[in-house]
């Protein structure tokens, strides 16, 4: 066993300044390390977020990408698409195109003219 003055040595060594000064620079050492682990850990569970909404919009395609491949597999699925892409029909049926009517004339009531355009039209007429 140590005597009582190797121990008190031992506290003298342990509590010095230059024992205490490197003590924590290993502590600040170590809690940089940690840090940045702590930062990569963050970063990485963000990725992986991204990735796994990602992962379930593509699956989401995938499964409506699959019904659609059921669909057009049909014959009726098949007939439906032709009609609606191309404007086909069946021997014996008639097709009617629907137009759309110009722009200007919708949603603008006839304008009227006012007395004196309309009496300045009638004189300049009638010369």
């Amino acid at each position: 066993m140590f005597d009582f003055h190797e121990r008190r040595k031992l506290k003298q060594y342990a509590y010095s300044l230059p024992t205490v000064v490197v003590l924590l620079a290993i502590v600040a050492f170590l809690g940089n390390s940690v840090w940045s682990v702590y930062l990569k850990e963050q970063e990485t569970s963000e990725r992986l977020e991204q990735r796994e909404s990602y992962l379930k919009d593509i699956s989401g395609r995938g499964e409506a990408l699959e019904e659609e491949i059921d669909r057009l597999s049909s014959e009726r699925g098949l007939e439906a698409e032709l009609r609606s892409k191309f404007e086909v029909a069946r021997s014996g049926e008639k097709v009617i195109v629907i137009v759309d009517a110009p722009e200007a004339s919708i949603g603008k009531p006839a304008e009227k003219e006012s007395f004196i355009k309309g009496l300045v039209d009638f004189v300049l007429f009638w010369n």
